[in-house]
Parts: structure tokens; C-alpha cells; sequence
């Protein structure tokens, strides 16, 4: 989670075509960004006595700056195309997926992974289980889902070069395996 507030941090942002969001706080608002159990990301309104403003970029530059600390700040906005959104406390917006960075230790997996990196596809060896597989970009989008036994083949043809994620349930004991594919073409 990641805590900010106007006492410790400058109100400044510059947003580009690259960036999603952004986050204006006035005066004593505090915000938080976290994730729920659905794995959607999102801000948070946690206190304060002004909105959080919430400034979501549909793919032009802009930027925001506060003239402060003084009692007739002003604040300045530019910006082509974005949309603005007033959060009051306890408020939320989804911004998109929780996607989980860290990575299982490769010795305790059971099962397999090669060739990684790979150019269009990859096989997953197991150990005679029954298990689903989950593929997602990093960005927490799924790319591709399936079940199999023992062992299955993956074809990754029509994905763009990359860094996925590649999560695999054992049915039968409910643990997932984690690990990454750098996919080259």
C-alpha cells in the first residue's frame, strides 16, 4: 500500500500518453492504494477534509500544480482529454488489476517450465496431477486459461513479445505455482 499526503509530499503531478492515472490531494486528504479480494486495484479516500481528486488520462499529456503552501494557493490544471473524478471519504475507483510480482521458489514446484524464455509456445511437465493454468500479462489481463493432466502444451503465437505470468493450480490440493515467461519472438 502506498500512503501520501499533502504535509509530506509536493501536489505536483505530470502525466503523459504512458500514464493512466493520477491523484490530486488537497489540504489533509489521505489516499491509499490497494487491491481487493477480486484482485481489482484501486484509490481509496481515507481522511481528509477535501476530495481526493482522481484524474483518469484517456491518452493525452497534462499536468496539475499547486502554487502553495500559502494560505491563496492556486491550483492549475492543463490537460487535452482526462476525466475527473471527486472521491469523498470511504469513496474508491478501480483502476485496473492486482497483479502479484513475486515468484515462487523454483525448487518447491513440482512441475516444470520450458523452454523459458520461448518463442511461440512452451510445455508444462507435471507430476500426474490434474491442474489449471492461468496466463496473464503484466498488466493482469488473462491471456489464457486451461486444465490438463500430467503434462500440455501452450501456444503463445498470437501474444506480442514479452514478461508473463504463468499461475498453475493442483486441483487436488488447492496450492498454486507461480513463476515467469519471457516470451521472444
Amino acid at each position: 500500500d502506498i500512503y501520501e499526503n499533502t504535509v509530506s509530499g509536493l501536489p505536483y503531478a505530470m502525466m503523459s500518453d504512458s500514464l493512466s492515472y493520477g491523484l490530486y490531494l488537497t489540504g489533509n486528504t489521505f489516499a491509499a492504494y490497494t487491491y481487493s479480494t477480486g484482485n481489482k486495484s484501486y484509490f481509496i479516500n481515507l481522511s481528509g477534509s477535501y476530495p481526493l481528486i482522481v484524474l483518469q488520462n484517456e491518452g493525452s499529456d497534462a499536468a496539475f500544480a499547486n502554487q502553495g503552501p500559502y494560505p491563496v494557493s492556486r491550483n492549475i490544471a492543463g490537460f487535452a482529454a482526462m476525466k475527473l473524478k471527486f472521491l469523498g471519504i470511504n469513496d474508491t475507483v478501480t483502476v485496473g488489476w492486482h497483479v502479484p510480482m513475486s515468484i515462487n521458489n523454483a525448487e518447491k514446484l513440482k512441475m516444470k517450465l520450458f523452454p523459458n524464455p520461448a518463442k511461440d509456445q512452451f510445455h508444462i511437465l507435471g507430476n500426474g496431477g490434474e491442474y489449471s493454468i492461468q496466463i496473464t500479462d503484466t498488466g493482469g489481463r488473462i491471456i489464457s486459461t486451461k486444465q490438463f493432466v500430467n503434462n500440455t502444451d501452450i501456444n503463445l503465437g498470437h501474444c506480442p513479445e514479452g514478461l508473463y505470468l504463468v499461475r498453475v493450480l493442483d486441483l487436488k490440493t488447492n496450492i498454486f505455482y507461480s513463476t515467469k515467461l519471457c516470451l521472444i519472438k
